[in-house]
């Protein structure tokens, strides 16, 4: 999930990090109805339980990114056996600027 929230950091950079650091320093919750492990669940009224996974993600990456004024130029693969899109390795992730004119470079249909 890190991989992702960093792919689409790059991937949108203006209007998601405007959005993360308009939170401030306050902490970040995926409320939930059903996930206690990605958010936080109701337990009643005033009071939510859960590990919120995403909102700790999501606060990580609005420290380390963007309130350390990082930019990233583009995210690593994972190292992970098989980490393919339409049967292809994923190879790094570059911003939107970074143009592919032709997918026949990538991808041999």
């Amino acid at each position: 999930m890190r991989w992702c929230l960093q792919t689409k950091l790059i991937q949108n950079f203006e209007k998601f990090s405007e959005l993360l650091l308009s939170t401030g320093n306050n902490i970040i919750v995926e409320f939930s109805a059903k996930d206690p492990t990605w958010g936080a669940m109701p337990i009643n009224a005033e009071t939510l339980k859960g590990k919120n996974a995403l909102g700790r993600l999501l606060m990580e990456i609005r420290e380390v990114h963007l309130k350390n004024v990082k930019e990233l130029e583009y995210i690593k693969p994972l190292n992970i056996p098989a980490f393919l899109l339409f049967d292809n390795p994923i190879d790094k992730v570059h911003k939107p600027e970074f143009v592919i004119h032709d997918l026949d470079d990538i991808y041999a249909y």
